[in-house]
């Protein structure tokens, strides 16, 4: 789905955020790659589609969330965004100004409500 630079190496030389207009021999990138089973990410357009939606990109929700929320000084600086939804929690760990790390995990807002629940000793009613 997506494959992001996190920085270049130009002959030897770390740290370089963007190689446009530079001279070298030899260049490397460090690359943050999201992939997904490609008849999941099919079905999904293929729905939506049929509803009558156009699509002109596909983003992972994490990194979508981060767009919304982060500033770019945020990002530079290092933070870990959570994302608490009712059924997964989404992770983006942002380091000088790149993304590291994304992930979905499947602990969420329904198992805090009820464990909060069980321990008050409450009823959950199911939405």
């Amino acid at each position: 789905i997506h494959v992001i630079p996190r920085g270049y190496v130009i002959d030897g030389q770390m740290g370089v955020k963007n190689p446009l207009g530079m001279h070298g021999f030899r260049l490397d990138v460090e690359t943050h790659v999201i992939t997904a089973a490609v008849t999941s990410v099919q079905n999904l357009v293929k729905c939506i589609r049929g509803i009558g939606i156009d699509i002109d990109d596909l983003i992972l929700e994490p990194l979508a969330s981060s767009e919304a929320i982060l500033t770019e000084d945020e990002k530079q600086v290092g933070v870990i965004l959570a994302d608490i939804g009712g059924g997964t929690t989404d992770i983006a760990v942002f380091k000088e100004g790149s993304i590291w790390h994304t992930s979905i995990l499947p602990v969420a807002g329904y198992q805090l409500t009820r464990d909060i629940s069980v321990g008050l000793g409450l009823p959950v009613t199911p939405t």
